[in-house]
């Protein structure tokens, strides 16, 4: 079993963010990363999986592999059926940062960013917006609401809440 990924993307000035550093942000160019997998005999070279999934998938896909039990407090879930080309269904995911005050949750093809200080919201389309450059926030106020209460909810229910956010 092989499986290469990386743990962030990069910065180089994006979104008006000088800072040439990485980890600093919750725009794409700095979340979106490469997961490859090998494993023999679960699939056929080149599947490629639509939705959306996450470093926190990796274990438990490994250990359906391995056919061992995964503890119940273990986040993320099998892609083995993924890798089938079962439809596994997106999940809405978010996503914290300390270093800016910034938070998102992903519910795709839309992503909300909350700035934590000011609490300023922008709104992109990935399918259509994948550079995140065109702000829907103002014209699809009929999606912020939701998505800004599902962000609220999954941070006062984490027993892990970055210490850095209000």
């Amino acid at each position: 079993i092989i499986v290469l990924t990386s743990d962030h993307g990069e910065c180089f000035a994006e979104h008006g963010i000088m800072d040439r550093q990485h980890g600093y942000t919750v725009f794409e160019n700095q979340l979106r990363i490469p997961l490859l997998l090998s494993i023999p005999g679960i699939a056929e070279a080149g599947v490629r999986v639509g939705e959306q999934v996450s470093l926190i998938d990796i274990m438990p896909t490994l250990l359906d592999v391995l056919e061992l039990p995964a503890p119940s407090t273990m986040d993320g879930r099998s892609l083995v059926g993924a890798l089938h080309g079962e439809a596994i269904g997106s999940v809405p995911v978010l996503i914290g940062w300390g270093y800016r005050p910034m938070m998102a949750v992903r519910e795709p093809p839309w992503k909300l960013i909350q700035n934590t200080k000011t609490q300023s919201v922008s709104l992109f389309n990935l399918e259509t917006d994948p550079r995140q450059r065109q702000d829907a926030a103002d014209s699809r106020p009929d999606l912020v609401r939701p998505l800004r209460l599902e962000l609220h909810n999954a941070v006062t229910a984490s027993p892990q809440r970055p210490a850095r956010f209000p």
